[in-house]
């Protein structure tokens, strides 16, 4: 009787609803509003995630270790970006055919851009082989 006048009570407004162990959900941290002992911890945390040791131990120049630390603040602070649909529609095809397919968030964008050196290793190589014959 009274887990019934519970649930009619919150059904207009379920956000004001006592959770429980099945319908409690991770609260959202935002990176960028933790404070600044947290995120050194969540920054020092991601550096051994990523390269199995300490951000003193990775980089023992003081400037190499605040640009490497920079970058990593950076990436936890960007929002995570949304699966682009043609990724989804692609996995939506495989899942019919069988394939069990994860789909991801990288784009080609992220990619860096090629350098131009001004000459072709296509050219260079066809240079070394008949220059010399």
């Amino acid at each position: 009787m009274i887990k019934r006048h519970i649930q009619r009570r919150y059904r207009r407004n379920p956000a004001e609803a006592p959770s429980n162990g099945r319908t409690a959900r991770r609260p959202a941290v935002a990176c960028a509003e933790l404070d600044a002992e947290s995120f050194e911890q969540l920054v020092q945390a991601r550096v051994r995630k990523l390269f199995g040791v300490s951000i003193e131990r990775l980089a023992p120049d003081p400037l190499l270790r605040q640009m490497l630390y920079d970058i990593i603040a950076e990436d936890l602070r960007e929002p995570p970006r949304a699966i682009p649909p043609d990724v989804l529609e692609l996995v939506a095809r495989l899942r019919e055919d069988g394939i069990t397919a994860t789909p991801g968030t990288c784009d080609p964008r992220d990619l860096p851009i090629p350098v131009d050196l001004g000459f072709s290793l296509t050219d260079a190589v066809l240079e070394e082989r008949y220059g010399r014959a």
